[in-house]
């Protein structure tokens, strides 16, 4: 990624970096938790943890493609912007003020990063290069 890349790009870059890195976060504060809990199973709390790492590193390979302007990133990253907006709603249905304030805050990530991805600026950086990249077109 250079100075030259436009800020779409680079929004959808850093938006799914920073979705990645909070999902590893997410996953030791569950192992972390459940260390000290009394009814948790190590067995369970790997699962868990193993999954949330699991689409961690999926975002991750998101993120590459990104930054490797393939235009077959887009979609996926409209689909992990999707499920942001439906955690973001259940989080926000759950009981409590603190509870909803969290929900709003993952609506407001997953609104956000469903308008970046739907944005023209974003396309075009992704189409613009693959149609100058003659391994990438095939000819």
């Amino acid at each position: 990624m250079n100075s030259s890349t436009p800020w779409p790009l680079r929004a959808a870059i850093a938006w799914s970096a920073a979705e990645s890195v909070a999902l590893v976060a997410y996953a030791l504060a569950i192992g972390i938790a459940a260390r000290d809990s009394r009814g948790s199973s190590i067995t369970a709390t790997g699962w868990e943890m193993a999954v949330y790492l699991a689409f961690a590193a999926l975002i991750g390979f998101l993120c590459f493609g990104l930054i490797r302007r393939n235009s077959l990133a887009r979609t996926p990253f409209l689909v992990t912007q999707a499920f942001v907006v439906i955690v973001g709603w259940t989080v926000f249905s759950g009981d409590g003020g603190l509870t909803k304030a969290v929900g709003v805050i993952i609506l407001v990530v997953g609104v956000t990063g469903v308008l970046l991805g739907f944005s023209p600026g974003l396309a075009q950086a992704l189409e613009s290069d693959a149609s100058a990249d003659p391994d990438r077109t095939g000819r």
